[in-house]
């Protein structure tokens, strides 16, 4: 699960646990603790699903300066990524309206 990214809005592609493509488009990214995360969205609505959720990801820079992406594993991490990603959100949302 590598690829690089420029700029919000880019797209990604992304294998999923079947080495199926996927394609995830970039919302945000933030810095906690040092570390860098992306947040994800499918770049394509699935009719099926009735609510479309984030993904977020690790960013992890290699030796060769390619960046990779990780899964967070750890839930309470999770909870903490999402509510700053939520409260980063909200504060654009207030600056630009």
């Amino acid at each position: 699960m590598s690829e690089n990214f420029d700029a919000q809005g880019s797209l990604i592609e992304l294998l999923d646990e079947n080495d199926n493509p996927q394609m995830f488009e970039l919302i945000h990214a933030l810095s906690y603790e040092d570390e860098d995360y992306v947040v994800l969205a499918p770049a394509e609505d699935d009719p099926d699903e009735e609510e479309t959720g984030v993904v977020i990801l690790h960013v992890v820079v290699s030796d060769d300066q390619d960046e990779q992406y990780e899964t967070v594993e750890d839930d309470a991490l999770l909870d903490k990524l999402f509510a700053q990603f939520v409260a980063e959100m909200e504060e654009i949302e207030n600056f630009e309206g």
